[in-house]
């Protein structure tokens, strides 16, 4: 985790420094961004199917109150080290709720049009007022990622992974890239 996030904080003194920055940034810190948003989908998911299952009414507040001390955190590290990872997390996850009882299909349609959506986000993040606002509900990549998470775990590919071999290993060779 400190390679991933103080990496980029390191003085490039030669040309070896920029290439291993470049490195970095391609194989480890991206990778692990995208792999942690989607294990805590995964997490989420997790807590949301097994309360639904026992039918527990007042999970809700549980929840909330969880996703509001990952905010808290994550508020608390955004001041103290300037990342909003965990705000980010915990804002998005309060939106996998309402979809909590979407279909598989209607989820994947999400995935999609987020991802679209999301690109749009960007584009108007860096050339409007947008940027100046320290959090956003913008579409953001976090919750495509929290989103294949819940996608994940619902079809069973962490409870049965042999039955998904093929997707894991085209998983795999789309992360390479």
């Amino acid at each position: 985790m400190i390679l991933v996030h103080f990496f980029d904080r390191a003085w490039e003194t030669s040309r070896f420094d920029a290439a291993s920055r470049t490195a970095v940034a391609m194989f480890l810190e991206n990778k692990a961004a995208t792999t942690f948003a989607i294990l805590f989908g995964v997490g989420c998911a997790i807590q949301l199917v097994r309360a639904q299952r026992r039918h527990d009414i007042g999970y809700v507040w549980r929840y909330v109150r969880r996703m509001l001390l990952i905010a808290a955190f994550g508020y608390l590290a955004m001041l103290g080290i300037g990342y909003n990872v965990l705000f980010g997390y915990a804002e998005w996850g309060l939106l996998l709720w309402v979809v909590r009882r979407w279909s598989v299909r209607s989820l994947a349609s999400l995935v999609l049009a987020w991802s679209y959506l999301a690109v749009i986000g960007q584009h108007l993040w860096h050339t409007t007022w947008l940027s100046s606002l320290p959090a956003t509900f913008m579409p953001s990549n976090t919750f495509t990622m929290l989103l294949i998470g819940v996608l994940a775990y619902r079809v069973g590919v962490f409870d049965r992974p042999r039955e998904h071999t093929r997707l894991l290993a085209a998983a795999m060779v789309f992360g390479v890239f």
